[in-house]
């Protein structure tokens, strides 16, 4: 490929230049965006991995997105990479939160989870313990058309009720590769 220097002289800015290439990647767009939430507060069984209850949807722009099951199915001919993310925010009815876990599943197997403690264990007077967290969770992953994503958590309190809050969220989209 030979590149020629262009003189500044002879660079006419009113000139007017035919192109007859190809541009690729223009205009292209990330597909598939879906996000969906909880519309209520869930309790939900200690110490147990526990699908997340996301059962409304804020857009879900292929129609793939099952707020009866809470997953997300890829759509036919649309296999690639995917960001996917989720937001659990669970507390605990007596302020002692010990540990949360969140996780994403592909047709029924985990592949990635994520972790967070309150870094005490103060189980006799609550000190140190927290009634609520908000824990984060992304990733890309490959995904074949007709795979289905699915958000779980666990969560581990020293008493009392695990619950689920409304606010959580799951979300995704095709990239564009």
């Amino acid at each position: 490929m030979a590149i020629t220097k262009i003189q500044s002289e002879s660079l006419n800015l009113a000139d007017t230049y035919d192109f007859t290439g190809t541009v690729t990647g223009a205009s292209e767009v990330n597909k598939n965006l879906f996000l969906a939430y909880n519309n209520s507060g869930d309790t939900i069984s200690q110490a147990t991995w526990t699908k997340v209850t996301i059962d409304t949807e804020v857009y879900d722009t292929a129609s793939a997105f099952d707020t009866s099951n809470y997953r997300f199915t890829v759509p036919s001919n649309e296999g690639g990479y995917y960001r996917i993310y989720g937001v659990v925010n669970g507390r605990n009815t007596n302020n002692r939160l010990r540990d949360m876990q969140t996780a994403f599943y592909k047709n029924g197997s985990r592949i990635s989870a994520k972790y967070d403690f309150t870094g005490w264990n103060n189980a006799d007077s609550g000190d140190g313990h927290f009634r609520g967290f908000s824990l984060t969770h992304s990733l890309v992953v490959n995904l074949s058309a007709g795979d289905y994503l699915e958000l779980y958590t666990y969560c581990t309190p020293s008493t009392g009720s695990v619950i689920i809050d409304e606010v959580s969220i799951f979300g995704g989209y095709k990239l564009i590769t």
